[in-house]
């Protein structure tokens, strides 16, 4: 057998590679550094914490990228600003919302993973009074002693309400055999759970450890112990934008994934550096960021969205007549771009 260079099989296999690689890559990579400007919508909770990373590290701008960001207090509340191209690319929370406007033929798709309930990890604390705690309620099978009891929760077609009625189902009631309180929002919550006006809400990290230290109310399961890496959130765009203006997709993605390593690390193993970011950035102190960890929300590694989770939301709101008609993978979904990105990362990180 012929042998062959180290040389010329590193010639070879970039050959291949780019053989290998959709065509958008190949055409765009001329222009692929060129410097871009994009609007951005966020939301200012610790989850948003790989895009703080992203800014306070400069990532984007190594990549020539200008970001500027809109705060949101739901991403839900940033789609009409996407859809009528006030903004690039997202936060967009999985919610009936998100699979409605898309089923009534908005143009737009989850191209990144933005969050999602990895196990341990999980962000979203369902609390109880202190009745239905000593009751027993403190861990999910607890759910079986909600019969005839109150849930606070915010709006219809939330992911709150999809954990709950989860949760309801594994501990063999529906949510009929429940009362519904709409409009208890995080503000609310704590207020009616000390005074036994409601048995349950879902708050999330870090506001949840307060309420507790307060005693207004107990931490009785998580999220991921509910549905685990149930996915919370994705980086929306428009299919136009991911098309026409790819590289600064594929760039947005790189930027992110560099950012979600950082982020993922220190709320596992602890970085004071990370710490100090989130805790500026959300105006909270150091101390609160750091004893949240590691429930700062979940993030894939390699990008991707959690598909099955996504789908199997979008058949629970669909079966619920919340959505139109049931969608299919393709309509919600582009992995092209965060694939890409991942690809472009492992053969040379512009950020180390």
């Amino acid at each position: 057998m012929k042998n062959i260079s180290r040389r010329s099989f590193v010639g070879m296999a970039a050959a291949a590679t780019t053989l290998a690689l959709p065509m958008p890559w190949v055409s765009a990579q001329g222009a692929f550094d060129a410097p871009a400007k994009l609007k951005v919508g966020i939301v200012p909770y610790i989850s948003s914490g790989p895009f703080m990373v992203a800014q306070a590290k400069g990532y984007f701008k190594k990549l020539n990228l200008e970001v500027e960001s809109e705060i949101f207090q739901d991403g839900g509340l940033a789609i009409p600003s996407l859809v009528g191209g006030a903004l690039d690319v997202i936060v967009s929370t999985c919610n009936a919302g998100l699979f409605n406007t898309i089923a009534k033929g908005a143009q737009f798709r989850l191209f990144t993973d933005r969050g999602r309930e990895s196990v341990g990890m999980g962000s979203q604390a369902m609390m109880v009074n202190k009745e239905l705690y000593e009751q027993g309620f403190t861990d999910v099978s607890g759910y079986k002693l909600m019969k005839g009891k109150k849930i606070g929760i915010s709006v219809r077609g939330s992911i709150s309400q999809l954990l709950h009625t989860k949760a309801l189902q594994r501990a063999g009631l529906t949510p009929e055999d429940c009362e519904w309180q709409w409009g208890v929002d995080t503000k609310s919550a704590p207020t009616l759970l000390a005074a036994n006006q409601i048995g349950l809400a879902n708050i999330p990290i870090p506001l949840s450890h307060a309420v507790e230290a307060k005693g207004a109310g107990k931490i009785a399961t998580w999220s991921d112990d509910i549905m685990p890496d149930v996915q919370l959130a994705g980086w929306a765009a428009k299919e136009t934008f991911l098309t026409e203006q790819r590289s600064v997709a594929v760039r947005y993605a790189m930027v992110h994934l560099q950012s979600v390593r950082d982020f993922v690390d220190a709320a596992t193993n602890g970085n004071p550096e990370i710490v100090k970011i989130i805790a500026e950035a959300t105006r909270l102190p150091a101390e609160v960021i750091e004893t949240a960890r590691p429930r700062w929300t979940g993030y894939a590694l390699d990008g991707l969205p959690n598909e099955a989770s996504v789908m199997e939301q979008a058949k629970f709101w669909t079966d619920a007549g919340m959505v139109t008609r049931m969608l299919d993978a393709s309509e919600i979904i582009n992995t092209d771009i965060v694939k890409e990105a991942a690809q472009r990362l492992s053969d040379a990180n512009p950020f180390i």
